[in-house]
């Protein structure tokens, strides 16, 4: 999928829309993937106003940066497809002068995977206020025609009915997320088939509007809700038109999903005479043909992919995020779906719908309490780091996790507890972000994969002035340089910052002959500098057994806290500069 393109970026998706064999992808994406709390390789060349394309496969996004994201996990139709639509946009940008920028992003998505369309900001803009002007247009000629169809009090109630009908399905939804949960050992029970989950809420949400409907009849007749299919479309469009009006102003990339639909919907609206049921039907048939393609695939897709997201992040999912995604979706596909299908004369045997929608919400709801929540292929990411100070031959361990339970494996250390505060380290250590944190002590870590080739402490005519070098054991390290609380340098050959109230330097990856930093500072007392620590950590070790992973995969730290003073010396290297 093409999720990321800019900036000024119309002549590059351009080429892609043209030319790619097999194109997927949508600025909607671009929109989403601003307000994700990450970056990707692009991210340094779009920082720089470089334009290009950024695609990513986002089918199987369970593995996504851990162990388990190997070759194997990626489908030969994935490379295939992939290939042949950069290898065709690089060939149609061949004669393109590359140094050429375009004043605007550009709107762009494909249709169907068949064919795809991009065009400016500006025109993007045109068709905003084009849909929107025909959609006020088109909401006065149809309002007036359900006024005179049923009159205003009728058309009154059939509003009110509705609305409150959408708040109870939207709650009954909520509270079926909430049932799932609470009844299962998980907080995302989920989260390894969300199909599962999607098709409970769809049939909890049917069922119930379905049933607010049912309800409705129970009222005076001269309150009754209006079928005409007409009427449907006098209570759609300002809510099309509201939340047009909204993501132009939000989200522009993505507002494309609700204005077409609403350019297509004005004009047939304004044509087709507005007391005929059938024309009314038919042109609800063309919209909803609109609306499918624009939202069902990205729908599924989004999904599954918003799953994956949340499965990464350290919360616990609030269990209205679904159900909101799913009315969203619904408030675009079911008007036109209902208007397509609206009759004034009711169903011969209402009681064979209810039954079928109450049979479907106990099925997916049974798959669905007991899909597992998580598998070897679509396993809980945890997390475990281990700190060792100096001169101890124990370990502060901690364990993190988006679920509640502990669940270890035989010969864990024992004494684990939940806490919410960060551990009593000599080096900002920091609490592991999951909302579910336990800690206890346990085997130390052996010793520190590092050698120093030299500390020094030297006074200047400003001060004093440190030296440290540090040369690796083992390859993959982070060696941090950490000064005592309240001292700062007043130079540093590795920059540096406060983090939790000291000071620190850090190198990621140092070469096997070392790292030397060097350091000034003034007005400071130096028996204070002889507390400097080195804090080194190794990530992605080997896990101890007593890790279960066959429904888990973890990411693990080791860190190793030593004082600058105190380390075995080696050979000297060359300062940083």
């Amino acid at each position: 999928m093409l999720f990321q393109a800019g900036p000024a970026n119309g002549w590059v998706t351009g080429a892609w829309a043209r030319r790619a064999p097999h194109p997927r992808g949508a600025s909607f994406a671009v929109e989403i993937y601003k307000r994700l709390p990450n970056d990707t390789d692009f991210t340094i060349l779009s920082r720089q106003n470089i334009p290009g394309l950024n695609f990513a496969s986002i089918g199987d996004s369970y593995a996504y940066h851990t162990p388990r994201d190997t070759a194997d996990r990626l489908s030969p139709a994935a490379l295939r497809t992939t290939g042949e639509n950069v290898v065709a946009t690089a060939v149609a940008m061949d004669g393109t002068d590359i140094t050429a920028r375009t004043k605007w992003d550009s709107v762009f998505f494909d249709v169907g995977g068949v064919s795809a369309i991009s065009y400016s900001a500006i025109v993007g803009w045109i068709v905003a206020g084009a849909s929107m002007l025909l959609g006020v247009a088109a909401w006065l000629r149809v309002t007036a025609a359900a006024l005179r169809i049923g009159g205003g009090l009728r058309w009154a109630c059939t509003a009110i009915w509705t609305a409150f009908g959408a708040v109870v399905t939207a709650a009954a939804m909520v509270g079926a997320a909430w049932a799932l949960r609470a009844s299962r050992e998980v907080y995302h029970p989920w989260y390894a088939h969300p199909d599962r989950t999607f098709l409970m809420l769809l049939a909890v949400g049917a069922g119930m509007a379905w049933a607010m409907s049912r309800v409705g009849a129970w009222l005076p007749a001269r309150m009754h809700g209006l079928r005409h299919p007409i009427v449907t479309w006098s209570l759609t469009l300002p809510l099309w038109l509201a939340i047009s009006a909204a993501m132009l102003w939000l989200a522009p990339g993505a507002a494309f999903m609700w204005t077409l639909p609403l350019l297509v919907a004005s004009p047939l609206l304004l044509l087709v005479p507005p007391g005929h049921q059938l024309a009314v039907r038919i042109a609800s048939v063309v919209i909803l043909a609109v609306t499918a393609t624009l939202w069902l695939r990205n729908t599924v897709e989004l999904f599954r992919f918003v799953v994956a997201i949340f499965g990464r992040l350290p919360v616990i999912t609030p269990i209205y995020v679904y159900p909101a995604l799913m009315l969203i979706v619904a408030l675009m596909i079911a008007p036109p779906l209902i208007a397509a299908i609206a009759t004034a004369r009711p169903l011969l045997r209402p009681s064979l719908l209810t039954a079928a929608l109450l049979l479907a919400v106990a099925i997916t709801g049974g798959f669905a309490y007991a899909a597992p929540a998580y598998t070897f292929d679509q396993p809980l990411r945890r997390q475990v780091r281990a700190l060792q100070e100096a001169g101890t031959d124990v370990a502060t361990w901690e364990v993190g996790s988006v679920e509640p339970g502990l669940d270890l494996a035989p010969g864990a250390p024992a004494g684990w507890t939940r806490q919410s505060t960060s551990a009593p380290t000599s080096v900002p250590w920091g609490r592991l972000p999951q909302p579910f944190v336990f800690r206890t002590t346990g085997p130390g870590l052996g010793a520190a994969p590092v050698d120093l080739a030299g500390f020094t402490i030297t006074p200047v005519a400003a001060g004093f002035e440190v030296t440290a070098t540090v040369v690796p054991t083992r390859a993959g390290l982070a060696v941090s340089f950490v000064l005592p609380g309240g001292v700062t340098p007043a130079r540093s050959s590795i920059p540096g910052a406060l983090r939790l109230g000291q000071w620190t330097a850090a190198f990621v990856a140092p070469p096997p002959e070392g790292i030397a930093w060097r350091a000034g500072f003034a007005r400071v007392d130096p028996s204070r500098l002889r507390d400097i620590r080195i804090a080194v950590t190794e990530s992605g070790q080997t896990l101890p057994a007593w890790l279960p992973q066959d429904r888990a995969v973890w990411a693990a730290s080791a860190t190793w806290v030593v004082p600058a003073a105190s380390l075995a010396q080696v050979a000297p290297v060359a300062p940083l500069r």
